[in-house]
């Protein structure tokens, strides 16, 4: 809910500006137009031509601009994968796929939180587990909290139990990184807070 508030303010604040700017442009043109109707050096059409034209253009504009914020508010699975693999180091597997995500909107200072919940085929999970438990900068999270700090979390995870986890591993230096792998053994969530 909270980044659908937030997509919908900037697809207003989006809008606003575009019809902003777009005013005030059109104010500036106001006078040359009319100077070149009088004239005869313009024709009624063709004012009408560049109006259309105008329009068009500044509804690509907002178009544009909505999508990119769009993108940004609702991440797609490559923004996931990415995250995993930047935190990692590692690629994800082919039989990777993200049953659950979510990402809050960055704020002033490009802090976020994203959860992904990825099932694997069983092949690929014990060898991904295999390969986070030997990196170096990777450790097995001892703390009682482990994983699901975020309101994100809470809500993606709320049919995964504590119990269903298997092992945590935070990823100890660096921004906040978490990777549970749960005991079915098809399934991780990553969990992340950047701040």
């Amino acid at each position: 809910m909270h980044n659908f508030i937030v997509g919908l303010f900037l697809l207003l604040f989006a809008g606003l500006i575009i019809g902003i700017i777009g005013g005030l442009f059109y104010l500036i043109y106001l006078p040359f137009k009319k100077n070149r109707l009088t004239t005869g050096k313009l024709t009624e059409r063709t004012s009408r031509k560049i109006n259309k034209t105008y329009i068009i253009f500044l509804s690509i504009c907002s178009l544009i601009l909505f999508a990119i914020s769009y993108n940004d508010v609702f991440p797609n699975d490559d923004f996931y994968t990415e995250e995993f693999t930047l935190y990692t180091g590692i690629k994800l597997p082919a039989s990777a796929d993200i049953k659950e995500k979510d990402a809050s909107y960055p704020d002033f200072f490009g802090d976020f939180s994203a959860v992904a919940i990825i099932e694997l085929n069983s092949n690929d999970y014990d060898k991904l587990k295999k390969d986070i438990s030997q990196l170096k900068n990777f450790q097995v999270d001892t703390t009682s909290q482990k994983i699901g700090v975020t309101d994100i979390f809470e809500t993606l995870a709320e049919k995964i139990k504590k119990s269903d986890i298997e092992i945590v591993f935070l990823k100890s230096d660096a921004e906040w990184f978490k990777l549970a792998f749960l005991k079915d053994g098809r399934t991780i969530i990553f969990e992340k807070q950047r701040s």
